[in-house]
């Protein structure tokens, strides 16, 4: 009896554990704390699907591009533009006027923005507040001392024609606090020419009388005038600059044929400025840049822009009046002399500019029969900005070149 009851008590009690197993099984599962701040962690952390690299595949990627700033632009098109015309097509090209007006606005001025000349105390030393000179290309005087601030000049170095470094110097007209800067570049450049492209005085100031009547002294430079000779369109003086007991001889062209805000009637003064340089420069010296400089903006004069209205009954069709000059000298920019040149204008990108591009424009017709005016005036904006100012200066070029490549003989360069 006893066992029966034993018997009887383990399998009902058997029975409520299965009855609760299975009860348990009808229920869903009560997640554990741990599992519960699991499923919180993961949450937070996101899935944890791996990511596996193949590092095999990685020699299959293309590498990142850098990424270009606006000034890289601006120097890949000054470096890479071209536009290269043969004589013929030169004449035509020339009288394209919208053709060239849009051609020109296409360039970038390759200013200079003042974050990039951190000197102090340069601004006093700029005439014009936006024209200022590259940094990559600015000259900077050694012997006024070790500060920056005595080193600024306004003023850059050109390159000329087939590459050829430092073949002028391109500059601001001097002003009052900045006479014996120039005179100090002048000398430590061994500049063997001075090329003056403006009037002292036209609308305004555009420069200081920089050089004496007979004698004068500019801090430790003394300065003598040697020699004048003056003919219709420029005078020519011939100066010696005195440094303790050394002296230098220096020839100072003033060339005043382009007055302010205009253009000359024709192309032939600008010519005979290249010609007389060329001439200027088979007695130099020296081996110096040229030192140039002019006034801020000049622009082609009414006749000029539009040929039809004075120069109608007397041109051919098609012909630009600058065209019709004849007797300029041709063979003096055969030489391509090694000296350089120091130019200065009153900003020292107007005038200034279009004189060298002239100047290298007609030796790149005497050796190859052809020219690449855009590519010269962009290789001129690297080194300073904004050389060739306006649109009508570009026009003038043209024309300018047109004319001495119809003096050529036939059949290309020399």
């Amino acid at each position: 009896m006893v066992q029966a009851c034993l018997v009887c008590s383990r399998v009902h009690k058997g029975s409520l554990a299965a009855q609760a197993a299975a009860a348990n099984m009808d229920k869903p599962d009560k997640p554990s704390p741990s599992a519960k701040k699991h499923v919180r962690l993961q949450e937070r952390r996101g899935s944890n699907v791996s990511l596996v690299l193949d590092m095999s595949s990685l020699g299959n990627v293309e590498p990142i591009q850098p990424v270009c700033t606006p000034r890289d632009i601006t120097l890949k098109f000054l470096r890479t533009s071209s536009h290269v015309l043969r004589k013929q097509e030169l004449q035509q090209h020339a009288q394209n006027l919208a053709q060239l007006q849009e051609e020109f606005s296409k360039i970038p001025p390759n200013f200079v923005s003042p974050e990039e000349l951190e000197i102090p105390g340069r601004a006093f030393k700029d005439r014009y507040k936006t024209i200022l000179p590259n940094p990559e290309s600015r000259v900077c005087l050694r012997r006024a001392g070790s500060q920056k601030e005595d080193s600024y000049i306004n003023a850059n170095y050109i390159t000329g024609y087939a590459g050829r470094p430092r073949e002028y110097i391109a500059t601001q007209g001097p002003m009052l606090n900045t006479v014996t800067d120039f005179w100090e570049m002048v000398w430590q450049e061994e500049a063997p020419l001075i090329v003056m492209i403006t009037e002292l005085q036209e609308s305004k100031e555009k420069c200081v009388h920089y050089w004496p009547e007979k004698e004068g002294t500019y801090g430790p430079f003394t300065i003598h005038v040697q020699g004048v000779s003056e003919s219709v369109e420029y005078v020519v003086r011939d100066l010696s600059i005195q440094l303790g007991k050394e002296r230098r001889k220096v020839k100072h062209i003033l060339f005043p044929s382009w007055p302010d805000q205009q253009t000359p009637e024709s192309a032939k003064p600008l010519l005979h400025l290249v010609s007389k340089v060329e001439e200027a420069l088979q007695t130099a010296a020296s081996p110096g840049p040229i030192v140039v400089h002019c006034s801020l903006v000049w622009q082609l004069g009414p006749e000029a822009q539009n040929p039809s209205r004075k120069e109608s009954q007397q041109t051919s069709p098609g012909v630009h009046p600058a065209q019709q000059d004849a007797g300029v000298a041709v063979d003096a920019v055969t030489a391509h002399t090694a000296v350089s040149v120091c130019l200065s204008c009153s900003a020292g990108i107007g005038r200034t500019g279009s004189f060298i591009a002239t100047r290298i424009g007609c030796q790149q017709l005497q050796d190859k029969g052809e020219v690449d005016i855009l590519g010269i005036v962009c290789r001129l904006r690297i080194d300073r900005g904004g050389m060739i100012q306006t649109s009508e200066q570009y026009q003038f070029l043209h024309h300018t070149l047109a004319l001495y490549a119809s003096q050529l003989p036939e059949g290309g360069g020399c």
